[in-house]
């Protein structure tokens, strides 16, 4: 399993920040904050629920 941001990190929001995540196709409009991309990642590694799949990573509320 490979995770990628499914757009770009949204600079422009406090580091900390995060309004979640959701699993996406790659839009390069979409965005994600880095603690959000870590809450996604950590998630994984903690209770897999994605295998043998590339998936990307947005902002819940993007979707």
């Amino acid at each position: 399993m490979v995770l990628s941001p499914a757009g770009d990190f949204d600079h422009d929001r406090a580091p900390g920040d995060s309004d979640g995540y959701a699993y996406a196709p790659a839009d390069a409009d979409s965005r994600i904050t880095p603690a959000g991309f870590a809450e996604a990642v950590l998630d994984e590694a903690t209770a897999p629920t994605l295998h043998a799949v590339h998936a990307g990573v947005t902002e819940a509320a993007a979707v």
